[in-house]
């Protein structure tokens, strides 16, 4: 679709009109599914209707067709949360990103950018909330991030000797959040609009459909009252016109970075999913039933032993037999099955098994079998840098824009490249990489200082050399360098 096509849509007065415009045009998914799947709470093994419980019914003696329901028997009902655990670890290795900038040391305004752009990155916690972005995305399929600007004292920005009477917020946009998200793209792929309906409440606590309109030239807000759309005019949302009231958006760019994966996690084992749960929750019925000790006689019982009496005999008459009834294979057969599935359920979503059982069998790994031993949950997590790195950098580069904004004078930094960089989880052998460390430093390769800043110990590392470099030193050597 064209800009200038949407645009002319806007201003028009038919706002379910460009609301399926904006659903055709973009990338709208049916999440109902997903968040089902996510929220163990719904999974089908729970569903009564999905997995009914057992009816026992009573027959006629007199007439095999007629029959009453003597009794319901509860079925067992094993669901577990799988999806989150899939999702969870994925995030958990993918790690969060870190801008990285080539800075030209006499270049002072490169530094302040940088420095204002931290600000901003620490300010609204985004470490935090891009971990919380990549399990909805992964999960839900569907993200956004919604950038404003919010007044403020210049005194904010002072310490990193900024001009500006504006700050930066942040907030998630999600499914999840009472979200229904609208991108829409132009025929090279590029977002020139986005939609974002959602519910607020009045004063009188009535629910209110509202539809927000966000381009790179301005902003228009919609509500829906009495069946009907109207352009929300108004600073205290009051007043209601057919025509919108554009607001400039002073940042030139769309506020909006938006995160999109064209299927969940788990997507290609979910039905190994369903019947793990179908399978333990069969084994557990199974087991209610023939989990104790059940005795088979054949001929007549001449007497029991008393509960507690040592020495038990059964006694039997004309040539009767005792036995239990037991499992021949089927027991082992379940295992293999179990096994099987949470074999290929792991392997399947490249998601390595830590759990306790699985670590405490394993001798201590070197950093080089560790490497070996979470290859491919790092395959993944560089298949997901792919797409969060290149929102990331949308990120970044609207950031810079905005800075430039706010304080005029920075705009010729805006040429600094600054890139994201993901630090993927790693377990590490510490010992030997201060072994490795060493080694580098007497080789000749590294100073102290560099092999001293990996060392997690270490806070502050001139602090740290100054600290050492003022206690003699035994050998008579001389200090740290």
């Amino acid at each position: 679709m064209k800009k200038e096509d949407f645009n002319s849509l806007v201003d028009g007065n038919d706002i379910d009109k460009l609301i399926s415009v904006a659903e055709t045009h973009g990338i709208i998914k049916n999440l109902t599914e997903a968040a089902k799947q996510y929220d163990i709470i719904n999974h089908d093994v729970l569903s009564n209707a999905k997995r009914p419980d057992k009816l026992i019914y009573k027959l006629d003696p007199n007439d095999d067709t007629k029959k009453e329901l003597e009794s319901t028997v509860k079925v067992s009902r094993i669901a577990l949360d799988i999806q989150q655990k899939i999702v969870k670890t994925a995030v958990g290795f993918l790690g969060k990103p870190k801008m990285v900038a080539n800075i030209k040391d006499e270049d002072k305004v490169q530094q302040k950018l940088y420095d204002a752009i931290t600000k901003i990155w620490n300010d609204t916690k985004l470490d935090y909330k891009f971990k919380t972005i990549a399990k909805i995305t992964k999960s839900e399929l569907l993200c956004a991030e919604l950038w404003y600007v919010i007044d403020t004292e210049p005194s904010y920005w002072s310490e990193i000797e900024v001009k500006g009477n504006f700050k930066l917020g942040v907030q998630i946009l999600a499914n999840s959040k009472g979200d229904q998200l609208y991108p829409v793209f132009d025929n090279s792929g590029d977002l020139i609009a986005f939609g974002r309906k959602y519910k607020i409440k009045d004063k009188a606590g009535k629910e209110i459909e509202n539809f927000d309109i966000y381009t790179e030239d301005y902003f228009v807000y919609a509500q829906k009252e009495n069946s009907k759309w109207s352009y929300d005019n108004g600073k205290d949302r009051t007043y209601l016109s057919s025509v919108p009231e554009k607001i400039a958006n002073v940042l030139k760019k769309i506020p909006v970075i938006y995160y999109s994966q064209p299927q969940v996690e788990w997507s290609n084992v979910q039905a190994l999913i369903d019947r793990l749960e179908t399978l333990l929750s069969n084994h557990a019925d199974t087991n209610d039933y023939s989990g104790s000790p059940i005795v088979v006689v054949e001929g007549a019982v001449k007497g029991f032993a008393n509960k507690g009496e040592q020495g038990k005999l059964l006694e039997t008459e004309n040539g009767g037999k005792v036995s239990y009834l037991t499992y021949d294979n089927a027991p082992e057969s379940i295992k293999m099955e179990i096994d099987n599935l949470k074999h290929f359920i792991y392997t399947l979503t490249q998601t390595p098994d830590v759990s306790f059982e699985t670590m405490k069998t394993l001798s201590t790994f070197s950093g080089t079998a560790l490497k070996m031993f979470f290859l491919d949950a790092h395959m993944k997590a560089l298949d997901s840098e792919e797409l969060f790195g290149e929102c990331v950098q949308r990120r970044i580069n609207f950031l810079k824009q905005s800075m430039a904004i706010i304080d005029i004078s920075l705009k010729p930094a805006t040429v600094l490249n600054i890139m994201p960089q993901f630090d993927f989880f790693m377990p590490t052998n510490l010992q030997e990489d201060m072994q490795t460390l060493a080694t580098l430093k007497n080789a000749g390769l590294i100073s102290v200082k560099t092999a001293m800043q990996q060392v997690p110990y270490i806070n502050d590392v001139n602090a740290e050399i100054e600290e050492i470099n003022s206690k003699p030193v035994d050998n008579g050597g001389g200090g740290v360098t």
